[in-house]
């Protein structure tokens, strides 16, 4: 599914498709790697406990 929904998003006229992954997980990031997909960066998320917004 990857793959296709990435082909339809480059041939619909766009310069790059992003992916994001968990890295840890070796057979998917194997799998994106061959259909294409190269590590660019790296996420971080911060979660601030207890901070009401």
């Amino acid at each position: 599914m990857v793959a296709l929904l990435s082909d339809k998003i480059m041939s619909d006229g766009k310069k790059f498709a992003s992916l994001f992954t968990d890295l840890t997980n070796p057979t998917s990031h194997s799998i994106y790697q061959k259909i294409g997909f190269v590590k660019i960066g790296q996420n971080i998320h911060f979660d601030f406990v207890g901070r009401k917004i």
